[in-house]
């Protein structure tokens, strides 16, 4: 990942009042923004970062996907080839003077099929999190509804979701299945069909042999 061309505006600033900022760049070559604002950040000894008040907007509209090939791993195959694919994201991250979390957005993938997600996610400390809402689409049909929690996340973590999924027809959810694999015949197999393919031949030339024959004696005998 590389990060390029990029360029900062800051209006304002003080530590008693919240300031606007801007940032543009590139990553890996595709466009991305963050705007929003930050503070009161108050006494800098005293700085907490995890209470720092924050509001941001992170957005891109396109991030190919191809730089990032040895990083995702297996790669679906009904998604297509992943150097064709492209993320784009559109996001509100917001942290509050008491350390809650909380994000918005939605986020697409381009690719032979086209997902698209959507979340409200709140983390009230380091230990949970709180899926308000979060939802799934792929090629426009609605698929899947999520929330739930998730606990100690740093000590013996735990779960509890709710999965409300939508009534789709067999014929689409069958394009949705990977295509099937041809498995190599095996060495010993390979053998057997070409020893049967062998002797078919031969009795194939037997009989033709002696169709052969019979025909020549029949005009001998006239």
């Amino acid at each position: 990942m590389e990060l390029s061309d990029l360029d900062m505006q800051v209006d304002d600033v003080s530590l008693n009042q919240p300031f606007a900022f801007k940032l543009a760049g590139k990553v890996s070559g595709d466009p991305f923004s963050v705007d929003g604002k930050i503070g009161p950040v108050g006494d800098l000894a005293a700085l907490d970062a995890a209470c720092l008040p924050l509001q941001a907007h992170v957005k891109i509209d396109r991030l190919a996907l191809a730089p990032y090939q040895a990083l995702l791993g297996a790669w679906p195959t009904q998604l297509g080839p992943v150097d064709q694919a492209a993320l784009g994201v559109d996001a509100r991250v917001e942290q509050r003077p008491d350390g809650v979390r909380v994000t918005t957005g939605q986020a697409s993938l381009k690719s032979a099929l086209t997902l698209a997600a959507q979340w409200k996610i709140e983390m009230p400390d380091g230990q949970s999190v709180t899926v308000e809402q979060a939802g799934l689409a792929v090629d426009g049909q609605h698929v899947l509804d999520a929330n739930g929690k998730l606990g100690n996340l740093t000590t013996d973590p735990s779960h509890q979701f709710t999965l409300d999924s939508a009534q789709l027809p067999r014929t689409w959810l069958a394009r949705l299945r990977p295509p099937p694999r041809l498995l190599p015949l095996r060495r010993s197999r390979r053998a057997r069909l070409r020893r049967a393919r062998g002797s078919a031949a031969c009795v194939r030339s037997w009989s033709a042999g002696l169709r052969a024959r019979g025909s020549a004696g029949c005009r001998r005998s006239r």
